[in-house]
């Protein structure tokens, strides 16, 4: 090698190590730049702005670690979730101990249903930090949607020991006891849920729910009515903001019964129905009224529905207003000519209106539904004597003792009747 060839081959080493470095730490600085208006960016609240930053950094330095995250974590909360999976994954490629990375691609993986592949990771992340609630939550999920009820229950309780006031760790836990079939404990994290968020409906509905299944109505409907009360509340937060809206989520300043009925009006059909079992259950006439709006909203929605009109009309039996029953049941009728029982209630409510013609009337189709029932047959036997048709009397009476209907049931005007057909067939007076 000549002198000269040396010397240009030794400026070019020389310059290599002088200058590259520097290119180096000019193009860290700049992706550290991007990153940081990135995180300004994103701070702001504009993410896709944050987004563009965060790529102009991971260009500047393709293993960038927090730029990773960041993308992916900004992609996340945008719900581009398969670039928010690339991301984590790429982070977790440069430093595969990243606990939140660990944790956030554990999520993803928990929300694509992927629940063998988000357990590593989100134990790894509880591994190397057993404080992390997030990690905790996801955990829980996990093992709830993979029907390990213990564990689930477990790790919620280690996010509740973390974090005391968080209302959905207290649910998450109820929903895991409601599981393993415990629902008294279930109901007790439920209120203390709703005691941290008191305007959580779910909450309370949940509570409500519990109540009923265990057959404890009074609690039922001490929830029911905190239900209530929100949605009313609701409704009036949303006609102090839209004064002039006259619209069908708008609450107007009319009787307290219209509010009610536009309250009823978003309760959940199979709610409604508890409610009303409830109420009717009490038998206190004080519930009357509000076990009618109930039943004006169900059979509003079920028009079809041939009980809710029949329950509708016992409700106005006990309001004195028989005329009125007797048009719901007969509605009934029409839409369920089937059900013999409505027609044996028709006939009971003629009676009351001391019309025994038309009561007849109602047990002949009664018993033309359902010919060998006893009961019914006795009945007409009964109301025939009260006619004084005594043949008719006689033949339905005997028919009773035919069908099976039991001596001892019979009055003494009945036996009169009877006894031959009951000593026909060997039965003794």
């Amino acid at each position: 090698m000549t002198f000269s060839t040396k010397n240009i081959y030794t400026f070019f080493c020389f310059s290599f190590l002088i200058f590259f470095p520097q290119n180096t730490f000019s193009q860290t600085k700049r992706a550290q730049e991007n990153y940081l208006k990135g995180e300004l960016e994103l701070h702001l609240g504009d993410f896709k702005q944050a987004l563009l930053y965060y790529d102009k950094a991971i260009l500047e330095n393709p293993t960038y670690e927090d730029a990773y995250f960041a993308r992916g974590k900004t992609n996340y909360w945008l719900d581009n979730i398969d670039f928010a999976e690339r991301d984590f994954a790429r982070t977790l490629q440069i430093n595969p101990e990243r606990n939140d990375a660990n944790a956030y691609l554990g999520i993803i993986f928990y929300t694509k249903k992927k629940y063998n592949e988000a357990l590593p990771l989100l134990d790894k992340a509880l591994k190397n930090n057993i404080k992390y609630t997030l990690a905790y939550n996801y955990r829980a999920e996990t093992y709830y949607a993979l029907q390990q009820y213990e564990k689930a229950s477990t790790d919620y309780t280690k996010a509740i020991q973390l974090e005391r006031k968080e209302p959905k760790f207290y649910a998450g836990r109820a929903k895991c006891l409601l599981a393993l079939e415990k629902p008294k404990e279930a109901l007790q994290d439920y209120q203390q849920a709703f005691a941290f968020d008191t305007q959580n409906t779910n909450y309370v509905l949940m509570s409500a729910e519990i109540a009923y299944f265990l057959k404890d109505c009074p609690s039922f409907l001490q929830y029911f009515n905190q239900y209530e009360a929100l949605i009313l509340k609701n409704l009036e937060n949303i006609k102090s903001t839209n004064p002039k809206k006259n619209t069908q989520n708008t609450i107007q300043n009319t009787t307290q019964k219209d509010n009610l009925q536009q309250v009823y009006a978003r309760i959940d059909t199979q709610y409604l129905f508890w409610a009303l079992d409830c109420r009717l259950k009490n038998n206190n006439t004080d519930n009357i009224p509000t076990a009618t709006l109930y039943l004006d909203e169900l059979i509003r929605r079920n028009p079809q529905n041939s009980d809710f009109l029949v329950q509708k009309a016992r409700l106005l039996v006990l309001q004195k207003r028989v005329p009125e029953a007797i048009t719901f049941v007969t509605q009934a009728i029409l839409q369920n000519p089937d059900e013999v029982q409505y027609y044996v209630f028709c006939a009971e409510l003629y009676l009351q209106q001391n019309d025994t013609p038309k009561a007849i009337a109602y047990l002949h189709s009664a018993h033309l539904t359902q010919p060998k029932n006893a009961e019914i047959v006795y009945q007409l036997g009964q109301l025939y004597h009260q006619q004084k048709q005594k043949k008719e009397a006689k033949y339905f009476f005997e028919l009773a003792v035919n069908n099976d209907f039991p001596k001892e049931k019979c009055d003494k005007i009945a036996m009169n009747y009877m006894k031959k057909a009951y000593k026909k067939l060997g039965i003794k007076n």
